[in-house]
């Protein structure tokens, strides 16, 4: 996380990250294997006060990958590009 120096009052946070999971097999009797695959995510987070925002991206590159699988015909697909923005109020 990088914490950005700003002209204006609060703070700014700046983050990212890889996720990387291998090759695997694709049910309990390792009769296939689904690919591996290499996921980008960056954040967001700007705090001023009371006051926190926040905006995550998921699959910045919207690459296409199996998340998990419980038999060969029951692969589920990752997510694509996602966007996430949170607005939260400390009291």
């Amino acid at each position: 996380m990088y914490e950005a120096p700003l002209a204006l009052p609060g703070k700014l946070r700046l983050g990212g990250g890889l996720v990387y999971v291998g090759r695997r097999f694709g049910d309990d009797a390792n009769s296939f294997k689904v690919p591996g695959y290499l996921r980008t995510d960056l954040s967001a987070h700007y705090q001023i006060d009371k006051l926190d925002l926040r905006l995550k991206v998921e699959n910045l590159l919207d690459k296409r990958y199996v998340s998990s699988s419980i038999y060969d015909d029951t692969v589920i697909q990752g997510n694509r590009l996602l966007f996430q923005f949170l607005a939260g109020v400390r009291f």
